[in-house]
């Protein structure tokens, strides 16, 4: 089990990393475009909003996927906190993992569609750089699949009782290790002032 999380860590790593140096890129390329704008004699750049528009899909999925593993994006809790009470941690980890897992998977399948499609078809884009329409299309199986890794790495955490790496204690179990509620949350972050 160590091996699996420490490989799950470097992928983790690996993927924040890549969407950090990818969101550096856009900001770079960017920035020469303007700056060398009002240079004088000299073409503007014309493919910035091609490799900005390309480079931001895989650094979306790359910022999503590991949000996924930190268990750090949005969720709406005030209904299942309003319905459930105590259980509502249990039944809200339930059921983002397992929408999560059939969502990504259907992501997966469709990316996967539509990149065979343009590798057989062999469609190109012909704008200010060329290249395979399939390239950049891979990051629309690439992205969901890592999401599913993770969400797979949820559940069976949760399954074997271990710690989520939020640091916040959710067993499958209700009333074992119960996280608090967002508004108990908060009500303890006006005590401490923070």
């Amino acid at each position: 089990m160590k091996i699996l999380v420490k490989a799950l860590d470097f992928i983790e790593m690996a993927a924040t990393s890549a969407g950090v140096l990818i969101i550096t890129a856009i900001g770079l390329v960017t920035l020469a475009a303007v700056i060398l704008r009002y240079v004088p004699q000299l073409p503007p750049l014309g493919w910035v909003v091609e490799l900005g528009s390309l480079l931001a899909v895989g650094a979306v999925y790359f910022g999503i996927a590991t949000a996924t593993r930190r268990d750090r994006h949005i969720k709406m809790t005030f209904f299942a906190e309003l319905l459930f009470k105590k259980r509502a941690p249990y039944i809200i980890t339930i059921a983002e993992n397992i929408v999560g897992i059939g969502v990504c998977v259907v992501l997966c399948l469709l990316g996967y569609r539509l990149a065979h499609f343009s590798y057989v078809m062999e469609f190109s884009w012909y704008g200010t750089l060329s290249y395979p329409l399939w390239i950049p299309q891979m990051m629309l199986i690439f992205g969901p699949a890592l999401m599913t890794l993770f969400y797979l790495e949820r559940i069976v955490r949760q399954l074997l009782g271990l710690p989520p790496l939020n640091g916040i204690q959710q067993s499958l179990l209700p009333g074992e290790g119960e996280v608090a509620s967002v508004n108990e949350d908060l009500k303890l972050a006006e005590i401490d002032g923070s």
